[in-house]
């Protein structure tokens, strides 16, 4: 009696096994190499804080002859920042921004007022003199900021920035020579007026700065042209010398 062993046909051998768990261990790599990258972030949105100064110059209606220079009127300010990053080393950066200026300025003038006596003969007369008279005056102007800035480099970069400025209001103490006569109103008084529609500034700054991650960055802007010219009634200011800014900003 002769015994015959029958192999299956459709059983694998051992080598084919593992060709299949490499061509699927294959197959699975390459699946995941064909997975797109995840996309670079571009666009930011945060704070931004500054600090600075620049040369400003008042000019009042209401008291005769005033005009005087501060060239240490402080800006702070507050805004929103929005920030776009075409590529490694340039970004474009816009917001909107609330602006406080702090300026005080000093004068010393003469004017001409009556004085009324009697001669000798009982007529009254009038006498036209000359006065000394000196005020100080303290400016807090509020204004609304659309800054332009575009930046070139990395971690280290250098910008330049366009600051469009809307004056809002301005508030201004006045202290002075309480016989310097003005319209029958004291010297000493505190007065808010609105600035006109048509009042607009206009700053240009270079700047350098350093950048962390995209995520905060400081940098010191310098001024080279600023056009300005702030009415409020009677108030007239005029910014113009040399200006600074420092500047930090935190987006995410």
């Amino acid at each position: 009696m002769k015994l015959i062993a029958v192999i299956p046909e459709d059983i694998p051998a051992e080598s084919d096994s593992l060709n299949d768990s490499e061509n699927f261990a294959s197959d699975t790599t390459e699946a995941d190499s064909l997975e797109e990258p995840q996309e670079e972030q571009t666009f930011y949105t945060g704070i931004l804080l500054e600090f600075g100064k620049h040369e400003e110059t008042i000019d009042i209606y209401h008291y005769r002859n005033f005009h005087d220079t501060d060239e240490n009127a402080l800006d702070m300010t507050i805004g929103y920042a929005v920030r776009k990053y075409f590529n490694r080393y340039l970004s474009l950066q816009s917001g909107l921004n609330y602006t406080v200026t702090l300026s005080s300025f000093y004068d010393e003038f003469w004017y001409h007022g009556y004085v009324y006596n009697y001669d000798y003969s009982g007529r009254y007369i009038y006498k036209d003199v000359e006065n000394a008279a000196n005020l100080d005056i303290t400016l807090i102007r509020h204004s609304l900021e659309i800054p332009l800035q575009i930046r070139f480099g990395k971690s280290f970069f250098a910008s330049y920035s366009l600051i469009i400025r809307k004056p809002l209001f301005s508030i201004y103490s006045i202290e002075g020579d309480a016989n310097y006569p003005v319209y029958n109103e004291p010297s000493d008084r505190t007065t808010i007026k609105e600035n006109a529609k048509r009042d607009w500034e206009f700053y240009s700054y270079l700047g350098v700065g350093y950048e962390i991650s995209r995520v905060f960055s400081v940098e010191l802007k310098l001024a080279g042209l600023g056009i300005s010219h702030s009415t409020a009634e009677e108030l007239d200011v005029d910014n113009g010398g040399f200006s600074f800014r420092t500047t930090m900003s935190f987006v995410w």
